[in-house]
């Protein structure tokens, strides 16, 4: 999960015209997780501009500047199990 400040850097040098591998390269991150949030950006920008063509550029700013979400909704909560112990002992073994 990125930082706030990095995804606003990613967004502006994006907005300077800078290609994602440069943004990638530049901010030591992979071109996949500066994909996603420039296409986040993209996909929001076309929604507003789509819903009013005369979007304040408020609107936009809050997008840009909106906090990464993260999703875990399809995951529950993990119960130790003996096989799990079982497992965790093993590697240790192996590690010794």
């Amino acid at each position: 999960m990125i930082k706030l400040n990095q995804k606003q850097k990613i967004i502006f040098k994006h907005i300077d015209g800078m290609s994602n591998r440069s943004i990638a390269s530049e901010l030591h991150m992979s071109k996949d997780t500066v994909n996603k949030y420039v296409n986040e950006y993209e996909n929001q920008k076309q929604e507003l501009l789509a819903k009013n063509p005369e979007t304040d550029t408020k609107e936009l700013i809050q997008a840009i500047v909106e906090k990464p979400k993260y999703n875990s909704e399809n995951r529950g909560p993990n119960k130790v199990t003996s096989e799990m112990i079982e497992v965790i002992e093993e590697c240790l073994k192996v590690n010794e």
